[in-house]
């Protein structure tokens, strides 16, 4: 579900990169999605929970220039 939310995200904004921190702000944000309330059923997600959650599938945010971004064509493809 992140993954595909994640997918979404990109697709909405046209971006091809985005920050641990927009990525996060951009999914609690997301109509109809659980990420405003993952923790406890009471706090959205953190940074930190979404980098966790797509590492078993190698993805992860890369430093370029500054701050690390995470990358849309990483997220493209049968990941579910």
């Amino acid at each position: 579900m992140l993954l595909a939310d994640i997918r979404r995200i990109f697709d909405m904004t046209e971006e091809t990169l985005l920050t641990p921190r927009e990525l996060t702000t951009k999914l609690v944000d997301l109509d109809e999605a659980p990420w405003a309330e993952w923790r406890r059923g009471e706090k959205p997600i953190t940074e930190r929970g979404v980098a966790m959650m797509p590492k078993p599938y190698g993805i992860k945010s890369v430093k370029v220039r500054g701050p690390a971004h995470y990358f849309q064509r990483d997220f493209q493809g049968g990941l579910e």
